[in-house]
């Protein structure tokens, strides 16, 4: 069995250059719901390969609206992906501002906490780095 990436993009996140070939799924927030990320996962599994990690890319947005929306994203994830594999990852990514960052730093924590008893791993990454536009296109 192989494992695969799943990506969710929020709108305004740009993509990091650094996520590679193995992803397999994207996700917009534009079409982001519970049916999408079911349908992504769906898709995942009828390929016969394991979901190793799911990125979420945040956008430069900060703000109660934003902090709200990114709160019910991150656990939706958590709550419709298994992350009982033990090489599982969550990360969340931005290199938005300082104030989104902190704000992103306290929903991993309690996102850690609440996936405490996983075998998987949940990571944020804060640093600048440079991005594309647009995901690698599929070969």
């Amino acid at each position: 069995m192989h494992s695969e990436t799943l990506v969710i993009l929020e709108a305004g996140a740009a993509w990091p250059s650094w996520l590679g070939e193995e992803v397999t799924e994207v996700v917009t927030e534009a079409v982001f719901g519970a049916d999408a990320l079911t349908l992504a996962l769906d898709r995942i599994r009828r390929r016969g390969a394991e979901l190793a990690s799911v990125v979420v890319v945040c956008g430069p947005d900060s703000g109660t609206g934003r902090r709200l929306d990114r709160d019910l994203l991150l656990r939706a994830v958590a709550a419709a992906v298994d992350f009982s594999i033990p090489e599982g990852r969550l990360v969340v990514v931005s290199d938005g501002d300082y104030g989104a960052r902190q704000e992103l730093a306290r929903l991993v924590l309690e996102l850690s906490d609440a996936l405490e008893s996983s075998a998987s791993t949940v990571s944020v990454r804060f640093r600048a780095q440079p991005r594309s536009s647009a995901p690698p296109r599929a070969a």
